[in-house]
């Protein structure tokens, strides 16, 4: 699988890029690859009204979109599942049979250790999305992304911080705050100037709907994964 490193708070998308990359190995049937092929599906994303400005904070959102894409490009199938755990060693589980399957990618979401050292300020948790593949997990914080091998003896460890990161999805997210620490700034980026724009937009709507109404919790991450195959 190929790294794309991530720009705006769009992680989401990113991770199903890297994953329709993956299925599409010899650049045949995707209309675009890399940063063009990210900001094509979140133009996609806001034209079917699924994400406000890149976010995920729905498991179901996620899978919404990736359905969605199943239609629109016939020739690479693939499907689709929301995998439920409660402890680490059936996340564990779930991870190892999953990946062990022929072309198969699970988009897992958490707590970034970024967000986790700031959130005492914020006062709210921004979740993240992360693709695993097998022998592999791949981070898509930021402008920096990196990814990180997972190196045999320090897989168990991996596997408690990934469920540790997950359950840390506690506080929720609140839109007027995350606009009052992150002002919409504009990028020369093509995926940020359409970022931009619409952070424009729904800053508007959110000035004027009730605290309740700009908050958000995180009931369908928590415990939660998308597992994601290619069908032959």
């Amino acid at each position: 699988m190929r790294h794309i490193p991530q720009f705006g708070p769009t992680c989401g998308i990113y991770c199903i890029s890297m994953v329709l990359e993956a299925f599409d190995s010899k650049k045949k049937h995707l209309p675009a690859h890399g940063q063009k092929l990210a900001h094509e599906l979140l133009i996609f994303a806001l034209d079917k009204k699924i994400t406000n400005i890149g976010e995920f904070f729905n498991s179901h959102d996620l899978v919404k979109l990736m359905r969605e894409l199943n239609e629109v490009i016939p020739s690479i199938e693939f499907k689709v599942d929301v995998l439920e755990y409660n402890d680490l060693n059936t996340m564990k589980k779930q991870i190892t049979e999953s990946l062990n399957s022929h072309n198969t990618y699970i988009i897992f979401p958490i707590l970034p250790c970024k967000i986790l050292r700031n959130n005492k300020r914020s006062k709210m948790d921004i979740a993240h999305w992360i693709v695993l593949e097998k022998g592999n997990l791949f981070y898509t914080s930021g402008v920096y992304s990196q990814k990180n091998k997972i190196g045999s003896k320090i897989r168990l460890l991996r596997y408690k911080k990934l469920f540790k990161r997950n359950q840390l999805l506690k506080r929720g997210f609140n839109w007027k705050r995350y606009y009052a620490l992150a002002k919409p700034k504009n990028k020369k980026r093509p995926i940020l100037k359409t970022v931009y724009q619409n952070s424009k937009k729904h800053l508007t709507e959110i000035k004027v709907m009730k605290d309740e109404d700009c908050f958000i919790t995180y009931d369908n991450l928590k415990g939660k994964m998308i597992v994601v195959q290619k069908l032959e």
